[in-house]
């Protein structure tokens, strides 16, 4: 097998997983064969659970897992933050074509932007003329060489070896948060490239800091699915539009009320 789909996410946020399997499917038709990694709260098929595990530790286990679960295991792994999961269609048949390049060049991994193009800021990807780079018909392109975060935990094609020994190499350095893991050395990081396919999600994902992301109840773009119903309860208590923006603005209005009172 060369790709499965490694979703991780963690015992807090367990109760979104049955929508998220459930909008993967709808969004991503035909992705490879998932996996719900997590420190436990879900149980399942295809779920490998390892109880208080920290976040770095706890991917190295769940890779490890994957590679050992088959006597094939795949070459590649997606890795998906739960709170990334599409949130509206995927561009498949731009994403195989990256995947058949990523595979047949074996890189390390693609990344791939939730933000537009043009959102891009040059500190972080290099992306003007002649900086692209094409792969068997695929855009990419490379981290801006003072950019730290070169190991993103974005929506990721990793190979998994790779994915393995990085991990690997946190653990024995005592690295177990998320947000180091993204700026640590690594010899390949020069390596690493961004995918010019956009990741259809919003900034932060369907949550920042423990609460349902107004992003991804307000954004347009959102389409409906058994997630986006379930976010917009667990935002405002309500499904219309009219209740979600009643809640964005009554937060909006706490939030400057707080500004004025501690002024």
């Amino acid at each position: 097998m060369a790709t499965e789909l490694l979703i991780a996410t963690h015992a807090k946020n367990a109760r979104f997983i049955p929508a998220v399997l459930q909008t993967v499917g709808q969004h991503w038709p035909g992705h490879p064969p998932a996996t719900v990694l997590t420190d436990g709260g879900f149980e399942g098929d295809n779920v490998v659970s390892f109880p208080g595990l920290h976040f770095i530790a706890l991917l190295a286990a769940g890779v490890e897992a994957l590679g050992a679960r088959t006597a094939s295991p795949p070459s590649h792994i997606y890795l998906m933050l739960e709170d990334l999961c599409p949130l509206w269609p995927v561009d498949v048949a731009t994403l195989r074509t990256v995947e058949a390049a990523a595979l047949a060049a074996d890189l390390p991994v693609v990344h791939f932007h939730f933000k537009p193009r043009r959102r891009w800021k040059r500190k972080d990807i290099l992306c003007g003329p002649g900086e692209e780079e094409w792969v068997d018909g695929a855009k990419l392109f490379r981290w801006a060489p003072g950019f730290r975060g070169k190991n993103a935990l974005q929506v990721s094609l990793w190979r998994r070896t790779h994915l393995a020994e990085l991990c690997a190499r946190m653990v024995r350095d005592g690295v177990d948060d998320p947000w180091t893991f993204e700026i640590a050395d690594n010899p390949l990081a020069d390596t690493h490239r961004v995918s010019a396919l956009r990741w259809p999600t919003v900034t932060h994902g369907f949550t920042q800091l423990g609460k349902v992301n107004h992003r991804a109840v307000r954004n347009s773009r959102v389409a409906p699915s058994p997630l986006k119903t379930l976010l917009r309860e667990e935002f405002c208590g309500g499904t219309t539009r009219l209740a979600v923006e009643r809640r964005f603005w009554a937060l909006q209005a706490g939030k400057l009320r707080g500004r004025f009172t501690n002024a």
